[in-house]
């Protein structure tokens, strides 16, 4: 039952997408230019989308849609990507080290694997 886990995990990296949106509306937005609470406020805006594609796909273990090793898989990857894609971009945004603009496509790819890994499953099980 890896798909109570991972409901759980989604609950958590949306809670912690609230906490970072709050200190960034109320501690960052003074501190960073427009060109880097952008950057901040994208990471945070993929962050939500992939962390309740988490819990999406955890869900659709349980309904027999995603056998539980596909959920787990994908939800895998999409992991992956939240933490290197909006990773990256938050600490981008905080501390202007360009470098870390590098490793973003790495998340990103990941996500696009997610969806890919999550679409085949689906029209596969119509």
């Amino acid at each position: 039952m890896l798909y109570f886990k991972w409901i759980g995990t989604a609950a958590v990296l949306l809670g912690l997408g609230v906490l970072f949106g709050a200190f960034g509306a109320h501690a960052l937005e003074k501190h960073l230019d427009d060109h880097r609470m952008e950057i901040f406020n994208k990471g945070l805006y993929y962050h939500f989308i992939h962390g309740f594609a988490i819990f999406l796909v955890a869900v659709l273990a349980p309904l027999n849609v995603l056998s539980e090793a596909h959920s787990h898989r994908i939800c895998v990857i999409f992991m992956f990507g939240l933490a290197v894609f909006c990773g990256s971009l938050y600490m981008l945004a905080l501390s202007n080290s360009r470098w870390y603009g590098a490793v973003t496509p790495i998340g990103g790819i990941a996500f696009l694997l997610g969806w890919g890994m999550l679409a085949r499953e689906i029209f596969m099980n119509l």
